[in-house]
Parts: C-alpha cells; structure tokens; sequence
C-alpha cells in the first residue's frame, strides 16, 4: 500500500479535473505504482506468496481499467500509457503478467507463439497459434435444445472454434445414460474429429442424477496448456472461471464459446474473447428430428447456477 503524501502526489500528476480522485488515469497510476514496488519486493523475497496474489490481483485490476479508458478515450489511454511508460506493442513473447515476467517473478513459456500484446497480456488471434479444444457436451446440448428447441451442431462449433488455427486437441466430454441412440451420438462426435471422453451417470438413493465433467476438463486443459496457446472452452458454466484465470496466469488466451442467454456473466467477462453462439443460429443450431420433444429446464442464470439437466442426447444432436 502507498503511503498518504505519495497517493496525494500521483492524484496531482494525473488528475482530469481538479476535484478528480478516482477517475480511470489516477487509478491506472496508483496501481502501476503499486506493482511497481511489489515487484521490487518480489525480487528479494520470492516465498512471500501473500505479496504475490495482491501483485496478480493488482495486475489484473489495472488490465481491467486500461481496457475501460481504451474503449472511452483513446486519446486518453495513449498519452497515459505513454506517461507510465506501460508497453503497448505487440510483443514476441507471451506476456499474461508483464511486470512478473520482465523482473523474473514469472517463468515465461519457452515456445514463442506469434501476436502477443504485452499492454495488456491478451495474446491476439494468429493462424500459427495451437488450440486446444474442450466441449462441455450437456451444456451445449441442453442449452440449445430447451431454449431454442433444436440440437447444437458440434461440427460447425469446432469448425469456428478452431478459426484457421493449427488444432493440437478437441475433446468432446460426454455422460452415459445407457440410452438407445447414445453410441451412435458419441460416434458422430469422434467422426468430426472429437477425441469423445465418457462418464457414467450417477444416480443417488433419493433419485437425484449427477454426470458432470467440470473436474474433468479443468485437469485436461491445466495438464496440456503448456502445448498450447490458445484454449478454447466451450461452455456457458460459472464454474470454469477460476480455471480461465489460471490459464490466463500461465500465458494462454482463453476463449469461451456459448448460448448468451444461458451462459454465466462471470465467465463471459472473464475470458479473453466471448463467441455468443445464438448470434448466429444458422450456423450453430439444427433442428430437432422428427418426434423429439424440448424438455424446459431452469435456466441458467448470469451468475452461472447450473441447471438442472434433463433429457437425454440423440445421434442426430451431433451433426
């Protein structure tokens, strides 16, 4: 934390207006200040985990504010980026945390991928980066069926999820419900290039069902991020953000593809770029066949409760 007279003295220097105490330019300053001197601490005293979190926290909230002023006042954010000598170029080495990998707080990846900005540690999209995958099968399946009565094309999700890129994994995790049609589903998935993952589902005593992958996919995405670049998850649930920071934290773009309406705000904000599948229906979505029913679950809402799951995929669901 700053001190009194040296919090009163970067307010003088980059106030808007002469009441001005907390506008995007002062707190921008203040915490590049801050990290500033917690990464000169850093550098003596490595184990001083406490330290540590509030230099990420700190980093964060000041990515989060040079992404506000940038969009408000251009003007604005170059001269201030400028004034704070904070990069603003695209950068050869990927660069999450700045400051923790410039003074060595942070081990950068080894491989260098192609487009990075080091202002404000989102990797840009490039044709070179690696790509990995991870579908979250029920959300997708049950988003589109209850809320717009058809089935999510899957192929066409991996299709835009992958975006010319080089794709290194896409794993499709799905739950077995020992239904007629299920293999038939799984095998459309594997023909369009999904590696299909599969868990029983769990049926309690009192009747209640669990057949979740939320374990799953966070170990699988942690376990290969060093080989990629770029992951992208496929989901609306609230439950992976902690999971798209870390990866965030080790140099990755995360990427989040999802149904808006169902979708958690959380995740949406959290991750580096949002493809809201309903925008483009056409593409994304395919009718029911013939004889099925929409079963209406409660929906998801924006703080990213999960909804109850009902219902059970076919084979045509996954074209």
């Amino acid at each position: 934390m700053l001190d009194k007279d040296t919090k009163d003295k970067i307010i003088s220097k980059f106030k808007t207006h002469e009441a001005d105490t907390g506008s995007a330019e002062v707190q921008i300053a203040i915490l590049t200040e801050e990290i500033k001197r917690l990464t000169l601490h850093l550098r003596d005293h490595k184990k001083d985990f406490s330290s540590r979190r509030g230099l990420i926290k700190k980093v964060s909230q000041r990515r989060k504010l040079l992404k506000f002023l940038q969009r408000e006042d251009v003007k604005s954010f170059e001269a201030l980026t400028q004034r704070l000598k904070i990069k603003i170029k695209i950068s050869a080495l990927p660069q999450t945390l700045p400051e923790l990998i410039e003074e060595g707080m942070v081990e950068a990846p080894s491989h260098e991928p192609a487009a990075y900005s080091g202002w404000l540690g989102i990797m840009l999209k490039h044709k070179d980066q690696r790509i990995g995958v991870f579908v979250d099968v029920a959300n997708m399946y049950y988003s589109a069926r209850n809320l717009y009565g058809s089935r999510a094309n899957f192929g066409n999700i991996l299709e835009a999820a992958v975006s010319g890129r080089k794709l290194i994994r896409a794993t499709a995790y799905v739950v077995r419900a020992e239904t007629p049609d299920e293999s038939k589903f799984f095998e459309a998935l594997d023909k369009q290039g999904f590696e299909v993952k599969s868990k029983d589902l769990q049926v309690f005593a009192g009747g209640a069902k669990k057949g979740d992958w939320d374990v799953g996919i966070t170990i699988d995405a942690v376990s290969i991020a060093p080989k990629l670049d770029v992951v992208v998850l496929v989901t609306g649930d609230g439950d992976f953000v902690p999971l798209v920071r870390f990866l965030q934290f080790l140099g990755q773009r995360v990427e989040v593809m999802a149904f808006g309406d169902t979708a958690s705000q959380k995740l949406t904000e959290a991750a580096d770029d949002f493809t809201d599948l309903a925008a483009e229906r056409s593409q994304f979505l395919l009718p029911l066949p013939s004889g099925s029913s929409t079963v209406r679950t409660q929906r998801r809402s924006k703080g990213g409760e999960r909804s109850q799951r009902v219902g059970r995929p076919s084979s045509a669901s996954a074209r």
